[in-house]
């Protein structure tokens, strides 16, 4: 036998592993949003995908009540949302869920209600996670120009941060201290967007900004997961 290989022939790897797949909008007007045929990435017995859920609705403020990624019932890790009380309210949240076998899934989010609703996704793909190291979520009122946010959030050592962002407003967003993997208009009056880093450092209190690169006074949501 070659020296130092006794006991690891055969043995699978287990290293912490994250990637980003892809994003999909819906902007008719619905209480529950099924994306069909997402992919779900390659299959594996740790794989968990993970939803970066990005909505606006009417006047009432809309939470995110549950989620189904692949068939299986989702964790809502986080969540945050913000209504400036006449017309128009956004919202963000971070989900999850184990889905070991299948390459492709419907993803599924039933809203608290309707009224001029519209959703968008971003998916994430993580192998042999361990932990939910902190959640983190911010949002801003209506009336500010431009729209910004700022949070701190804990990483754990060789981290990962991933991210879900919706302003009222069109226009880009620029993150600080996390990589934007995504955005999109839902319309003049929606901007979503969704961000992730890996390999991270162990830290305490990363702050993550955000800031609307259009004046117009949006209000925004943001919901942020660390993981490793």
């Amino acid at each position: 036998m070659i020296p130092g290989l006794s006991g690891i022939i055969g043995v699978a790897k287990t290293s912490f592993f994250i990637e980003y797949l892809g994003t999909t909008i819906d902007t008719t007007s619905n209480t529950t949003y099924t994306f069909a045929g997402e992919s779900l990435g390659v299959a594996a017995s740790s794989r968990e995908v993970f939803v970066a859920v990005s909505w606006k609705g009417g006047a009432a403020l809309r939470t995110l009540s549950s989620a189904t990624i692949g068939g299986i019932s989702a964790t809502i890790h986080i969540q945050d949302g913000v209504s400036n009380g006449s017309t128009l309210s956004v919202g963000a949240a971070m989900i999850s869920a184990a889905v070991p076998t299948g390459a492709t899934g419907s993803i599924v989010c039933t809203f608290s209600g309707s009224g001029n609703t519209m959703c968008g996704i971003g998916k994430f793909r993580v192998l042999n996670r361990t932990s939910i190291v902190a959640t983190a979520h911010n949002s801003s009122t209506f009336g500010g120009s431009p729209a910004t946010s700022s949070v701190n959030i804990d990483v754990g050592a060789n981290g990962a941060l991933m991210a879900a962002y919706l302003e009222s407003d069109s226009g880009t967003v620029t993150w600080g201290n996390i990589t934007k993997q995504y955005e999109a208009d839902f319309s003049p009056t929606g901007h979503y967007s969704g961000a992730m880093s890996s390999g991270l450092s162990s830290q305490i209190g990363r702050n993550i900004t955000t800031t609307q690169n259009t004046s117009g006074g949006s209000g925004l949501a943001i919901a942020i997961v660390s993981i490793r």
